[in-house]
């Protein structure tokens, strides 16, 4: 809870460089499973404020309008995407492997650099949304790693 209360959302991890990734907001759902777990409700005068923290960042930060082709209707959606134009500072040496493995614009390494960051905010590895066993950098494309254009069911 001190780091929704300082940030606002659950970064990804510990260190200071995830606090451009967040993980999913599921920390409502942790309050109910404490609270059935123990029925100690007095968490919750502390905790609720935080949950509206969180139920607030996601929209702001994370939140995509898709149209239904079917029924014209625009939905909120969330999704995972990172705002990173370098290498993820747990992974510095493979990303710069894979950015300077294949022919690009800066421009395009930096979208790299941005769905590498997003597809570890996820948990979805590049080779798995890509539909490929092993990531072949000599036939590597830049859209194998688009995690940002993944509409995932449930969030």
């Amino acid at each position: 809870m001190d780091r929704l209360e300082r940030f606002k959302f659950i970064p990804n991890r510990g260190h200071i460089y995830y606090l451009n990734r967040s993980q999913p907001p599921l920390f409502v759902h942790m309050l109910d499973r404490y609270i059935n777990a123990t029925n100690d409700t007095s968490i919750l005068e502390r905790a609720v404020p935080l949950a509206e923290l969180e139920l607030e960042w996601w929209p702001t930060n994370r939140s995509i309008s898709v149209t239904s082709s079917y029924t014209s209707q625009t939905y909120n959606m969330f999704h995972y995407a990172v705002n990173s134009s370098a290498s993820r500072p747990e992974s510095h040496w493979e990303d710069y492997q894979t950015a300077t493995g294949v022919n690009m614009t800066e421009e395009q390494r930096s979208d790299l650099y941005a769905e590498l960051a997003t597809g570890a905010e996820s948990g979805w590895k590049a080779q798995a949304t890509s539909g490929r066993k092993q990531l072949d950098r000599s036939r590597f494309e830049v859209q194998d790693a688009q995690h940002q254009e993944h509409h995932p069911r449930r969030l």
